[in-house]
């Protein structure tokens, strides 16, 4: 079986193109995946680990 795909050959590389329905089918398994996971946490939970994760980055990138 064969199938027609738009695509961009790159730098010696095949980018494959998503139509708008296959991204948003990804998109939204992602985010069912992420609620999953993340249900039995609170917002303020949540929030603090991103702001401690966000603070670690910055951190790295300043050589601490």
């Amino acid at each position: 079986m064969s199938k027609v795909v738009n695509a961009i050959f790159e730098n010696g590389v095949l980018k494959k193109i998503l139509s708008h329905d296959d991204w948003q089918k990804r998109f939204d398994s992602v985010l069912r995946k992420i609620h999953a996971r993340s249900s039995q946490y609170s917002s303020d939970e949540i929030e603090s680990d991103i702001a401690h994760a966000v603070q670690e980055v910055r951190e790295e990138k300043r050589g601490y």
